[in-house]
C-alpha cells in the first residue's frame, strides 16, 4: 500500500514525546523519556517499519524479537489505519505503514469510559497515527501490544520516522549511511560503475535514481526502469539483483510503493 501526501499532523513530536537516539554500547539506542531499564536488561525504545519486524521474526516462537540483530523492547511505528475491530476487552487495528501491515492490539480500560470513548473517534480508518508498545507471539500470530496509539498531526511526522529507521538500521549494519551524491552522467565513468554495483554498492546507486530531480518529482520508478538506468550508466547488473535491493530498500523504510507493486518512490522526496 503507498502512502498519500494527504497528512496533517504535530512536529511537537519530535520535540517533546518523541526522541533523539544516541549510541549505546551495546549498540542500542537511549531514548528520553521512553527508556526503561531494570538491572542489566536493555529496554531501549526501537523505531522499526513493520516489515522489518516480520521479517526478522517470522520464524520466532519466544518472546525475544531482534531487529537488525538486536533484541528490541518497546518499539515505535508510524502507518495508516486500514480496519478497526471493536472487541469486548480490547482493540485491534491493522495498520500499514507502507512496507507491510500487522495488527496492533490495545487493551481496553472502561475506569475512564469519556477518555476511552475519545480515543476511539481517534482511531478510524485512513487515519496515521504513532504506535508504542511491544513486539509479541499472541494468538498465533505476531501483532504489537500497544500502550499508547496517538493521531498523527504532520506530514514531517511520517517522513522523519522513516528516517529514523533508516538511520538506527545503518548505524547498528554498517556503522553510517553512504555518501550522497548522484552523477547524472554514469556513462561516462566506464568500468568504475561496474566495480561499485560488483562491490555491493548497488543500494546507493538505487537510492541515487531515485533522489534525481528527473525521477523524484514522479509519481514512482519502476524496477525496470532503474534496471535499464543502471544499464545505461555502465553497470553490469542483473533485473534480479536489482529487485532485491529494492526489496530490502523498501523493508528498511528508504522506499515505498506506489501506483503498483513494482513502482517506488523515495521516502524523503
Amino acid at each position: 500500500m503507498s502512502y498519500d501526501r494527504g497528512f496533517d499532523s504535530g512536529a511537537s513530536q519530535f520535540a517533546g514525546g518523541g526522541f533523539v537516539p544516541s549510541p549505546l554500547k551495546q549498540g542500542g539506542f537511549s531514548s528520553e523519556p521512553l527508556t526503561k531499564r531494570s538491572g542489566n536488561v536493555n529496554q531501549t525504545l526501537r523505531a522499526v517499519t513493520i516489515r522489518s519486524l516480520i521479517k526478522e521474526n517470522m520464524k520466532t516462537s519466544d518472546e525475544r524479537f531482534t531487529v537488525d540483530g538486536i533484541e528490541i523492547f518497546t518499539i515505535t511505528i508510524v502507518g495508516k489505519i486500514i480496519s478497526v475491530q471493536e472487541q469486548s476487552t480490547r482493540s485491534i487495528l491493522r495498520i500499514h505503514d507502507g512496507t507491510s501491515a500487522i495488527d496492533v492490539i490495545h487493551w481496553l480500560n472502561d475506569s475512564d469510559p469519556d477518555t476511552l470513548a475519545a480515543k476511539k473517534m481517534e482511531w478510524q480508518p485512513n487515519t496515521y497515527v504513532r504506535v508504542y508498545g511491544n513486539f509479541k507471539n499472541f494468538e498465533k500470530g505476531q501483532n504489537i501490544h500497544a500502550y499508547i496509539i496517538k493521531p498523527i498531526t504532520d506530514h514531517n511526522e511520517v517522513i522523519h520516522h522513516h528516517l529514523q529507521c533508516i538511520f538506527q538500521h545503518l548505524h547498528l549494519t554498517k556503522g553510517a549511511p553512504p555518501a550522497p551524491g548522484y552523477n547524472a552522467g554514469g556513462s561516462n565513468r566506464g568500468g568504475a560503475g561496474t566495480r561499485g554495483a560488483a562491490d555491493g554498492d548497488l543500494p546507493s546507486l538505487i537510492m541515487k535514481i531515485y533522489h534525481n530531480p528527473r525521477f523524484a518529482s514522479r509519481p514512482g520508478v519502476s524496477i525496470d526502469e532503474v534496471h535499464e538506468v543502471l544499464m545505461s550508466e555502465g553497470h553490469n547488473v542483473s533485473l534480479a539483483h536489482v529487485k532485491a535491493a529494492i526489496d530490502d530498500l523498501n523493508s528498511e523504510g528508504a522506499l515505498y510503493t506506489t501506483v503498483d507493486d513494482r513502482c517506488y518512490k523515495a521516502i524523503d522526496t
